[in-house]
């Protein structure tokens, strides 16, 4: 459970993965939000070196994905929510649930297409990234100047990918807001 985790290791497993995942997320408290936004951003946390008295060392916290799932509304804070794509999906049907044995057999079958489908994507994107503009700038910049190039090479008019990201960000802050258990709904007036 991520509330529970102590912020040290939480460090550290955030700074070793190139993908971070936590399952079943319910909350967690400001400090591991405080955190989470550093990481999403690629920041780092003082602590002094080990073995001396006046060495200061930077841990730095991971800077890529980092995926947290749930069922329960846990992102309440609406400065993690502004570093957040946000995906609500949709409950499976019984009937089309299949065994983890079934799913990684087909995957693997599928793989080599999958990885070269991925490369030439990425390729693609990253040929096209140096001179992408952005239409619709947010506080993640650089991930909104990565949507402008997938537009490009998606043949899509440019902005939509931008303008659905800035709408799910807006979305994303208004939930934070709403599901804040200590906001006053007067204040919103």
């Amino acid at each position: 459970m991520l509330q529970n985790f102590p912020h040290g290791p939480l460090a550290i497993s955030l700074s070793n993965k190139h993908v971070a995942s936590f399952d079943n997320v319910r909350g967690f408290p400001p400090s591991i939000t405080d955190l989470l936004c550093i990481a999403a951003t690629g920041g780092g946390l003082p602590s002094h070196q080990l073995y001396t008295d006046d060495s200061e060392h930077v841990q730095h916290l991971h800077h890529g994905a980092i995926v947290l799932n749930g069922i329960h509304s846990f992102n309440t804070q609406p400065d993690l929510a502004q570093r957040c794509l946000t995906l609500h999906l949709k409950s499976m049907k019984s009937k089309v649930r299949r065994s983890e044995t079934e799913l990684i057999k087909e995957f693997e079958a599928d793989l080599p297409a999958i990885l070269r489908g991925l490369f030439d994507y990425i390729s693609g994107i990253l040929r096209r990234y140096p001179t992408a503009e952005t239409m619709h700038p947010e506080r993640m910049v650089e991930f909104v100047r990565w949507l402008s190039a997938m537009e490009q090479v998606d043949g899509i008019p440019a902005g939509v990918y931008q303008a659905a990201y800035s709408h799910s960000l807006r979305d994303a802050e208004l939930d934070a807001l709403l599901d804040n258990p200590k906001l006053n709904p007067d204040e919103l007036v």
